[in-house]
């Protein structure tokens, strides 16, 4: 079997069938091992995984029920294909009205007449000791170009890049979205059309998770799909004499000298699956990641040897650059 929840009384031996797996055999629920008989992974969307008692990976896998939580390996393949189901259901999903009215809600909810929209991001790298610092704004439209509302802001600077602000400022442009609205975004940001493209228009695939930025952007996806919205992007010149992107440049510009903001990076994101360290949400590739961790470890263990605090204070030594030369040699 796929997916066997655990039972409510912690002396029962008797497992409960996922209620998202549509081939269960009942009798195989009492007895002294659970085969497994098919695959059901789409289950998975539907139940919690530390609710899972077992999810066995290989053919004819059998487990112990002995009314006690089993836990099996899985493979990082098996995992993709888990986030490869959820994500294609997402994107043809088609929520009832209750449904919509449960979206959360954001700061500033734009009116239904809204239809274009300029956004952009501006980005401040450390300098004289001050840190980086990131902003977004955008403007919304009506179809006679009036000015319906605007939105500057400071964002979390986590992992600071120009980039980077530029997806803030689309993600909050979305949330303030009513449902079902169709809009032009306007911006001066040719690649985020381009990732609009990978993340968006095209079925969710598991190699995006290497990408930089990607719970960003599945959160952009979240609130795409869950309002059922329509955008078009259109790609404007910047500094070339368009008064709006102008003006929305200027308004992310100004954000910088607004006061720090007071929430979590992490409270800005939608994302099925939010992997942390240090209390920060993962969003460069995540082997990578953990790798140049584990490779920073490695060169603070070699630093702190007793033979270069004889030669000389540690702080005289390249660190730097022994760790390049000590990543080429291998």
């Amino acid at each position: 079997m796929s997916h066997w929840l655990p039972p409510s009384d912690p002396n029962s031996a008797d497992f409960t069938p996922c209620p998202g797996c549509s081939r269960h055999i009942p009798k195989f629920a009492s007895l002294s091992h659970i085969k497994r008989r098919c695959t059901s992974e789409s289950c998975f969307t539907k139940v919690l995984l530390p609710d899972t008692v077992a999810y066995p990976t290989k053919k004819n896998t059998k487990v112990f029920a002995t009314g006690r939580p089993v836990k099996l390996a899985t493979s990082f393949a098996y995992a993709s294909s888990l986030a490869r189901t959820h994500f294609d259901r997402l994107s043809k999903l088609i929520l009832p009205s209750s449904d919509i009215d449960d979206i959360e809600v954001s700061a500033y909810m734009l009116p239904s007449s809204t239809c274009t929209l300029y956004t952009d991001g501006s980005f401040l790298a450390s300098c004289s000791g001050s840190l980086p610092s990131m902003s977004s704004a955008w403007l919304a439209l009506d179809e006679d170009d009036l000015i319906l509302g605007s939105c500057s802001e400071v964002v979390p600077a986590t992992y600071p890049s120009a980039f980077r602000s530029e997806i803030y400022a689309l993600l909050s442009a979305l949330k303030a979205l009513p449902p079902h609205s169709s809009v032009v975004i306007n911006t001066d940001c040719a690649s985020l059309i381009s990732f609009w493209h990978q993340f968006i228009d095209k079925p969710f695939i598991p190699k995006l998770l290497r990408q930089p930025n990607h719970l960003l952007w599945l959160s952009v996806r979240h609130y795409f799909y869950t309002k059922q919205l329509s955008v078009t992007f259109q790609k404007v010149s910047a500094h070339n004499g368009n008064m709006l992107n102008n003006q929305v440049d200027s308004l992310a510009k100004d954000a910088h000298f607004l006061p720090q903001p007071t929430f979590t990076p992490i409270a800005l994101l939608k994302a099925p699956c939010i992997i942390l360290y240090d209390s920060l949400p993962v969003e460069d590739n995540i082997r990578q990641f953990f790798k140049s961790i584990y490779e920073a470890r490695n060169l603070l263990s070699f630093s702190s040897l007793s033979r270069f605090s004889l030669l000389a204070p540690v702080n005289t030594f390249d660190w730097e650059g022994i760790s390049f030369w000590l990543s080429r040699s291998k």
